[in-house]
């Protein structure tokens, strides 16, 4: 049996490299040999009855059962956790987690032990550039070094918006697999790129840290009715309260800009804005919003909070009850 855990708030990195195995899996094993199961609806014998079945035609069998960990009962979990002996030789069964997972479960705890954990964690700092540079390089192009430093500013870890604007400049300034591009400067970002999210959010912790309720949902409601993703928005605010923290952490050891900026890997830059608002907020106050953060990040993820194409008014109505919880 190989037996795979894959969780982790990068679905993007996720996602691909359940992409390239199922690819490769293909060519060696044909089609017929793939099975992928939903979490929510499959329990665990089913799980072990689609490992049991004989390869077709070959002599391995891949199984991707998703979201299993997060929405499975506590029950199914328990029984899946016995039932992992079970598991054939020749089947590979990965456990598809996209987002963080509960590391207190027995099952968990059984995976730890037994199967190969990939944690995809949204890079940051210098593996961030260098995830920004071979991505540039993909599609024959080129970036210069503030060039780099000013996207990942801009777009963090969101791997999805950095491909789709990286595919925009490479595009912009002539690169292709044929012809060698100019390298992409500051100003081609400035001019292709809409800078109204990092902004916006920078906007809103600044208004939370003064308890400025008003000027808080107005940033985010300028977002939302603007067309901003819904998940961009909470994963820039949680990225935002990460580095709020982190800095507010390494200040008051004594650590000063340059060094803060080379411990959490951000930009200078970055670290100079958020000096300026960090001694507004207590650790207590950071340690609240974060686990507000998480809850509905979460409710996100399971679908308790629907965001429907054209009507964001549930997520808009969450995000005015942070801000309220986070203001009094």
């Amino acid at each position: 049996m190989a037996l795979f855990l894959f969780f982790g708030d990068d679905t993007y990195s996720h996602r691909k490299k359940l992409s390239f195995w199922k690819a490769e899996f293909e060519k060696k094993h044909g089609d017929m040999n793939m099975e992928t199961l939903d979490g929510k609806e499959v329990k665990a014998k089913d799980v072990v009855s689609s490992c049991a079945a004989a390869p077709f035609l070959g002599d391995k069998r891949l199984l991707i059962v998703k979201d299993f960990l997060r929405d499975g009962s506590s029950d199914e979990r328990e029984i899946m956790g016995k039932a992992l002996e079970q598991i054939p030789d020749f089947c590979v069964l990965v456990f598809s987690e996209m987002g963080s997972v509960d590391k207190r479960t027995s099952l968990y705890k059984k995976l730890v032990k037994a199967a190969e954990v990939v944690d995809f964690t949204p890079p940051q700092g210098m593996q961030l550039d260098k995830w920004i540079r071979s991505e540039v390089a993909g599609r024959g192009g080129q970036i210069e070094p503030d060039a780099v430093q000013l996207l990942g500013d801009i777009l963090g870890g969101d791997l999805y918006a950095l491909e789709n604007e990286i595919a925009k400049l490479c595009a912009y300034c002539g690169a292709s697999a044929e012809a060698a591009a100019r390298p992409i400067n500051r100003q081609d970002i400035e001019l292709m790129i809409d800078t109204t999210l990092a902004t916006s959010i920078f906007k809103f912790t600044d208004a939370l840290s003064t308890k400025n309720i008003k000027a808080a949902t107005s940033a985010l409601h300028n977002l939302l009715y603007t067309g901003e993703d819904p998940y961009r928005i909470l994963y820039m605010i949680m990225r935002q309260f990460r580095i709020i923290t982190s800095v507010k952490d390494l200040a008051e050891q004594g650590a000063h800009k340059g060094e803060i900026a080379s411990k959490i890997k951000e930009h200078p830059f970055v670290v100079q804005n958020t000096l300026s608002i960090v001694r507004n907020f207590s650790m207590a106050q950071l340690k609240r919003a974060y686990e507000l953060l998480i809850e509905l990040d979460t409710q996100l993820k399971s679908g308790e909070l629907k965001v429907l194409v054209g009507d964001k008014r549930d997520f808009a109505l969450a995000l005015d009850r942070l801000v309220l919880n986070l203001c009094v």
